[in-house]
C-alpha cells in the first residue's frame, strides 16, 4: 500500500469572518498535528447578503500570502468555500476563473425556504414538525442543486444537524431524506467530488 498521509481541506484564517488565525500559526499547528498538506478555504460570499467584491479582494490577498510562504513539512494550498453558488452561478464561476484556486468547497448555508433563510439565523424552535421535514427536504434539494454547478469538494453536508442539536437541543432521524442523500452521494461518485468529513459539529455536541 501507499503511505499514509493527513490533509486538511477545510480551514479559515484572518481573511474570513469567522476566524482570526493567521496562515503561519495555523501551519504551525498543522504541522503539530502531523498534516501533510493543508488548504486555506476562507468564504467566498457571493449572495444576496453580501458584495462579492469584497469576498475577492480577501482572498486574493490570502493568495497572495501563501505565495510568500515556504514551511518546511507542510505543504499550503490555496483553495475556497463558495458558499450557495446556486444563487449567482455564472458570477461565482468567473470569480473563480480569476482567482484560480486549487480546490474549491462548494457548501450549502442558505436555504430558499420562506424566501431566503441563512441556516446559522434561524430559529428552529419555531418551526413544527412538518416545516422542519419540509426545511431538510429543501435542504438536500438545494445541496445537490449547489454542487451541479461545480466544485472539488461537498462542504458540511448535514450542515443543520449542527444548529438543530447545538442550539435547540433537536435531534432528527435521516433516514427520510435517504434517496435525497443518495443521490448526492451517487453524483458526487460520478463526477469525482470528495466528500468532506467535517469535525466542527463535534464542538457543538453532535457525536453520532
Amino acid at each position: 500500500g501507499g503511505t499514509e498521509m493527513f490533509a486538511d481541506m477545510h480551514t479559515h484564517s484572518k481573511y474570513s469572518p469567522d476566524s482570526a488565525c493567521s496562515i503561519t500559526d495555523m501551519a504551525s499547528q498543522q504541522k503539530n498535528m502531523g498534516t501533510a498538506i493543508f488548504a486555506v478555504t476562507d468564504h467566498f460570499i457571493n449572495t444576496p447578503y453580501s458584495k462579492s467584491t469584497e469576498s475577492f479582494d480577501l482572498i486574493k490577498s490570502c493568495f497572495e500570502e501563501i505565495d510568500t510562504l515556504s514551511i518546511e513539512g507542510i505543504e499550503i494550498i490555496k483553495g475556497i468555500e463558495i458558499g450557495d453558488m446556486y444563487l449567482n452561478k455564472q458570477e461565482t464561476q468567473s470569480i473563480i476563473d480569476k482567482l484560480n484556486p486549487d480546490v474549491v468547497i462548494g457548501s450549502v448555508h442558505v436555504v430558499p425556504y420562506k424566501k431566503l433563510s441563512h441556516i446559522h439565523l434561524m430559529d428552529f424552535s419555531s418551526l413544527t414538525e412538518d416545516e422542519l421535514n419540509e426545511f431538510m427536504h429543501l435542504y438536500f434539494e438545494t445541496v445537490y442543486k449547489n454542487i451541479r454547478c461545480g466544485c472539488d469538494i461537498l462542504g458540511h453536508l448535514t450542515l443543520p444537524l449542527r444548529y438543530l442539536s447545538a442550539k435547540f437541543n433537536i435531534f432528527i432521524d435521516l433516514l427520510p431524506y435517504e434517496d435525497q442523500i443518495n443521490k448526492i452521494l451517487e453524483y458526487i461518485v460520478k463526477n469525482n467530488i470528495a466528500l468532506e468529513i467535517n469535525s466542527a459539529a463535534l464542538k457543538s455536541g453532535l457525536k453520532d
